[in-house]
């Protein structure tokens, strides 16, 4: 389920809120959330498997028209990640996010 928002552009100190956000409520052993050093742009978590392409070391959703979504065949986030996400995008954001429940990616 893509997470949505309605705004033009995200400010760097805007990515860095989110993040500090998730990390600081999530559980002490989960990975933590990163930004996405893509052209994109997006969110990471890291899960290592050894694998030389590096996006497959990775759980990731990038933007694609304002909303975030798994990119074309690697690994996106757990529903417990995302929902974890948008709790934190809304925390910065507030009403210019919505999780888009039962829609096409």
């Amino acid at each position: 389920m893509p997470i949505r928002i309605y705004v033009d552009y995200i400010e760097k100190a805007d990515y860095e809120r989110i993040i500090y956000y998730y990390n600081a409520n999530i559980p002490f052993d989960h990975p933590k959330l990163e930004i996405l050093h893509r052209c994109e742009g997006g969110f990471q978590i890291p899960c290592p498997s050894g694998e030389s392409d590096p996006n497959r070391n990775i759980k990731q959703l990038r933007w694609n028209k304002k909303r975030l979504l798994p990119f074309r065949g690697y690994t996106g986030f757990s529903k417990y990640e995302e929902m974890m996400l948008f709790i934190a995008m809304r925390s910065v954001f507030g009403d210019c996010v919505t999780y888009e429940i039962g829609c096409d990616q």
